[in-house]
């Protein structure tokens, strides 16, 4: 799902940083807890007019789109900003959130463990209920299930983010006046593109 590009600008690397926090907002997830029905916590999200959310850092970037509905299989930038003869270098890879893929690879490991374990309904014992499913349909069945599930709402939630790369590529070239360059290319930037 990863994968790779160069970016330049003429730019300075704290400039770069400026520019870009100025335009990024901050990224906070929001959290709601329920018990009983009743809205126990609430840590509403840290609202902003900016288009971009994620960190800047000095040396580094987390950005993604700014979606008004959640979607935790959105694309995120993740960058390094190099200094390069007085411009910047921005090493842009994009991918999933860290958090994200192990919680898809713990239900994917779940439903393993359930094809392994012979259709018991291990969670529902750990919970302190007397009742498991036995049988060995359940041990094709609930893997299969819980298998596609997974995959179907991760190859929506992807479709929905399908043109993420391609605005925070835009985003980028708006904001730092960069451009693409091959990657792992070691173009020094000519003095008539610095602007300096």
């Amino acid at each position: 799902m990863a994968w790779q590009l160069d970016l330049v600008s003429h730019l300075p690397p704290d400039e770069c940083v400026r520019r870009l926090r100025a335009k990024t907002g901050r990224w906070k997830g929001a959290w709601t807890v329920y018990l009983g029905g009743w809205k126990v916590f609430s840590d509403d999200p840290i609202v902003t007019d900016s288009e971009v959310i994620g960190h800047v850092g000095e040396t580094s970037l987390r950005i993604c789109r700014r979606v008004p509905n959640e979607n935790a299989f959105q694309i995120w930038l993740f960058g390094k900003l190099k200094n390069e003869n007085g411009g910047t270098r921005l090493r842009c890879r994009f991918g999933l959130n860290p958090l994200v893929v192990v919680l898809a690879a713990l239900w994917l490991g779940g439903a393993v463990l359930f094809f392994l374990g012979g259709g018991d309904v291990v969670a529902v014992r750990l919970m302190g209920y007397s009742f498991s499913l036995h049988g060995w349909w359940i041990a094709i069945i609930a893997p299969l299930l819980l298998t596609g599930i997974g995959v179907v709402i991760m190859s929506y939630c992807l479709f929905l983010s399908r043109e993420e790369p391609r605005f925070l590529i835009a985003f980028l070239r708006d904001v730092i006046d960069a451009r693409e360059v091959p990657l792992h290319s070691k173009r020094k930037i000519p003095w008539e593109e610095r602007r300096l």
